[in-house]
């Protein structure tokens, strides 16, 4: 499994997942020309995306999904809640698949797991996603670290955070604190409230780490360079 983080940050956060045929990306929310651009530049084409799966309504995660759907006939994949407060970005030419909070679905070799999130939107959720050997969780937008979302983390080999704290190794510690694990053995970031995890970073530009406490064949593919934009 390959992860190409294309941006993240509240500029926009876009990420494709592939294995093998399958290429999704993990929400769309740059505009459809910055998002093709990315793709070309990590040879990835367009044309050949399976699917958008987005998380929530906020623009910075969907703002180019439904241009990048009438564009090239790809499905976009998202809970109905997310559906209904987004309705703005869609035409109705789309094709609109929904799933559930917490409902398992596959896409070409990739399954998906969504589930709950406290933050502030209509029914968001992230991702756990295998290929049936490799597993990633996608962690981004979170209030806090709730039990269900550290469950997931601790099944993954890779998990992707995004976060405004800067020293990755203080990231792990405060989740191994929250959740009464060793310092190594924690992933992720820990404050309180529905927005989005803090940190001292003042301007909030979102710092991205991928960390694991196993360690398997998985790829990453992560391109920090793309944060600031």
């Amino acid at each position: 499994m390959k992860i190409c983080l294309l941006a993240s940050g509240s500029g926009g956060n876009s990420i494709c997942v592939q294995n093998g045929a399958s290429s999704v990306l993990i929400d769309a929310g740059l505009t459809g020309k910055k998002i093709e651009e990315r793709l070309h530049s990590r040879n990835i084409d367009p044309a050949r995306l399976q699917a958008i799966v987005v998380s929530h309504e906020h623009a910075d995660h969907i703002k180019g999904a439904g241009v990048m759907a009438r564009r090239y006939g790809i499905p976009v994949w998202m809970t109905q809640g997310t559906l209904n407060a987004s309705k703005n970005i869609f035409r109705g030419a789309e094709q609109i698949r929904v799933f559930e909070n917490d409902e398992d679905f596959s896409i070409g070799d990739l399954s998906f797991q969504a589930f709950q999130l406290p933050h502030d939107a209509a029914d968001p959720v992230n991702f756990f996603v295998t290929d049936g050997r490799a597993k990633v969780t996608v962690a981004t937008d979170m209030g806090t670290v709730t039990q269900l979302v550290y469950q997931h983390m601790r099944r993954a080999d890779l998990v992707v955070i995004e976060t405004n704290y800067a020293d990755a190794d203080a990231v792990r510690v405060r989740i191994g604190r929250q959740h009464g694990v060793g310092e190594r053995e924690g992933v992720g970031a820990a404050a309180g409230g529905v927005g989005g995890l803090g940190g001292g970073d003042a301007d909030g530009q979102s710092q991205l780490r991928a960390a694991g406490h196993r360690h398997r064949d998985v790829e990453a593919d992560l391109d920090l360079d793309l944060l600031a934009s």
